[in-house]
């Protein structure tokens, strides 16, 4: 699907894979984009630092029951 924003409901794991081993933790509200999704995961595909976009140099996922879309 073409790429959107998206913003995390509450504090979440960040996976570097589907079923993956969680890598990191991100705080309720933080806002990323993507363009991937399946049935329960959406990919992170970039992510804001101080209202600027970075991409992400790694791969990321988290649960979409835990976003919501901007």
């Amino acid at each position: 699907f073409k790429a959107r924003p998206f913003r995390i409901k509450a504090d979440s794991a960040i996976y570097d894979s589907i079923d993956g081993k969680k890598i990191d933790e991100w705080k309720k509200g933080t806002s990323f984009t993507s363009n991937q999704k399946t049935e329960i995961w959406v990919k992170i595909t970039g992510y804001f630092v101080a209202k600027k976009w970075k991409k992400s140099k790694k791969d990321m996922w988290i649960k979409k029951s835990q976003v919501s879309q901007r």
